[in-house]
C-alpha cells in the first residue's frame, strides 16, 4: 500500500508446534509460516482480528511487533472483561449478604432482619424474624447465582477474565457496597434492625458503615486496579 505495511494476525510457529487456545484447548500448526519473523519488512501497523492464540503467538510477543499491536490487543481484552467484572461485583454483593446473615444473624445473633420492628421476645416474633431472614438469604442467593452464571457465560464465550487480584477486588468492592446500602437503608433510614440490638447501637452502626462499607470499597477498588505491564524487550 504505497510504502505502508500492515500485518494481520501474526503467528510464526512452525509445523508441529502447538498453540494454547484457553481452557485446556490447543491447536497444532500443520505448515510452516511463509516467512520467519526476522524476514519481515518494517511495519507501520498490526491488526489483531481476535484474541485467540492461533492468531498471534508468544514469538510475536517476544519481538518488535509486540510494540505495534499490544496496546490495541490489551484494549480489546479489557473490553471483553466487562461481563466478568460485573459478575465479580455481583458475587461480592451476594457473598457479603451471606456473611452478614451467617455471622451477625446466626452465629453472633446480634440481630434478625426485622428485630427492631418486631423484637424476637416470643416464639411468634421469632418465627416472623426467621421468615424474613429466609427471604433475605434467598435474595442474596439469587444475586450470587446471577453473578456465577455471568462468569460462566464469559468463560464459555472465551471472553477475558480479570486476574485473580483484580477479580477478588471486585468481589470485595461488591461486599463493601452491600454493607453501605444495607447499613444506610436498613439501619439508619428504615431502622428495621441495628447491627447490634443494644442501647449503644449507633456506635455499632457507624463502625459497620466505616469498616464494613467505606474501608472495603476502598480496598476492593485498590485491588481491582490492574497493574499495567511493560512491553517485553526483544
Amino acid at each position: 500500500m504505497d510504502n505502508f505495511a500492515i500485518l494481520t494476525d501474526p503467528n510464526f510457529l512452525h509445523a508441529g508446534e502447538h498453540v494454547h487456545l484457553g481452557y485446556g484447548l490447543t491447536a497444532e500448526r500443520l505448515t510452516n509460516p511463509a516467512i520467519d519473523i526476522e524476514q519481515l519488512p518494517p511495519l507501520d501497523f498490526c491488526v489483531l482480528s481476535h484474541y485467540h492464540g492461533d492468531h498471534f503467538d508468544i514469538v510475536s510477543f517476544c519481538s518488535q511487533i509486540y510494540l505495534l499491536f499490544v496496546a490495541g490487543c490489551k484494549g480489546m481484552h479489557m473490553a471483553q472483561r466487562k461481563q466478568a467484572v460485573v459478575a465479580g461485583f455481583l458475587i461480592g454483593i451476594g457473598m457479603g449478604g451471606f456473611v452478614d446473615g451467617i455471622v451477625l444473624h446466626q452465629i453472633f445473633q446480634w440481630h434478625n432482619m426485622v428485630s427492631n420492628w418486631i423484637p424476637p421476645t416470643t416464639m411468634e416474633a421469632m418465627r416472623v424474624n426467621m421468615r424474613w431472614d429466609g427471604v433475605f438469604h434467598a435474595l442474596v442467593w439469587l444475586v450470587t447465582l446471577i453473578g456465577i452464571l455471568m462468569l460462566w457465560s464469559a468463560a464459555y464465550r472465551r471472553e477475558g477474565i480479570p486476574p485473580l487480584r483484580a477479580f477478588t477486588g471486585r468481589m470485595v468492592m461488591g461486599w463493601g457496597v452491600f454493607n453501605l446500602v444495607e447499613g444506610i437503608i436498613d439501619h439508619q433510614i428504615l431502622r428495621i434492625h441495628y447491627v447490634r440490638q443494644v442501647p449503644e447501637y449507633m456506635a455499632y452502626n457507624l463502625i459497620f458503615l466505616a469498616l464494613g462499607g467505606v474501608l472495603l470499597v476502598l480496598i476492593g477498588w485498590r485491588m481491582s486496579k490492574e497493574r499495567p505491564t511493560s512491553p517485553v524487550e526483544p
